[in-house]
C-alpha cells in the first residue's frame, strides 16, 4: 500500500515536474528523471532499512536523504494539488476563448473561400432593394426584414462576426515548454 502510494505520487511529481518542463529525449528531462526515481528508491531504503537488514551506519546514511525528500515531496504533492484548481479554471477559460476564435473566424474563411458569409449576402440584398422576405428567409432562414436590421446593428467596421476574436492568450511562444 505505502509503495502504490508512493510511486503513484512520484509519478506525479515526474509528470508536473520534469515531463510539463522539459522536451522528450532531453539531457535535462534524462538527469530530472534518474534523480527522482534515485530519491523514490532511497525513500522506500528509508522506510525498510530496519526490515531489510541493513546495518545502522547504512541506516544513518540513507535516513537524511530519505526523509528529507520525504519532507520536500510531501510539499510538492500538496502543493501541486492546491495548484490543480487554477490550473483547470486557466485551461478551461483559454479552451473557451480559443473556441470563440475559431467560430468567430470561421465566416471569414468562408469569405475567402469565395463564398460571402451569410450576413454579407442580407446586407448586400437588402442594399440593392432585393430585401423580400423569401431572400431573407432563403439566406439566413428568418425574414429579411429582421435580419437584415440584426446583421445591419451586429456589424461593425467591415466585421461580420457579431463577436470579435479575443487575443490569443497565452502567446504560443511564452511556453516554450509546452507541447502541441
Amino acid at each position: 500500500m505505502i509503495l502504490t502510494a508512493v510511486v503513484v505520487v512520484h509519478l506525479y511529481l515526474w509528470r508536473r515536474l520534469v515531463r510539463a518542463s522539459t522536451t522528450p529525449g532531453s539531457r535535462p528531462r534524462r538527469v530530472l528523471t534518474w534523480a527522482l526515481v534515485i530519491l523514490a528508491v532511497v525513500m522506500v531504503v528509508t522506510f525498510a532499512g530496519s526490515r531489510l537488514g541493513l546495518g545502522m551506519d547504512v541506516e544513518r546514511v540513507v535516513a537524511w536523504p530519505g526523509y528529507l525528500w520525504l519532507a520536500v515531496m510531501f510539499y510538492l504533492f500538496v502543493f501541486g494539488l492546491v495548484m490543480e484548481v487554477p490550473r483547470a479554471v486557466a485551461t478551461f477559460v483559454v479552451s473557451r476563448r480559443r473556441r470563440m476564435a475559431e467560430t468567430a473566424a470561421a465566416p471569414a474563411e468562408r469569405a475567402e473561400g469565395g463564398g460571402a458569409p451569410v450576413d454579407e449576402v442580407v446586407l448586400a440584398g437588402a442594399a440593392a432593394g432585393g430585401g423580400s422576405t423569401a431572400h431573407g428567409t432563403a439566406t439566413t432562414g428568418r425574414p429579411a426584414a429582421e435580419g437584415a436590421a440584426a446583421d445591419a446593428r451586429r456589424s461593425t467596421a467591415g466585421c461580420s462576426s457579431p463577436v470579435r476574436p479575443p487575443p490569443s492568450w497565452p502567446p504560443e511562444r511564452s511556453r516554450p515548454w509546452a507541447t502541441a
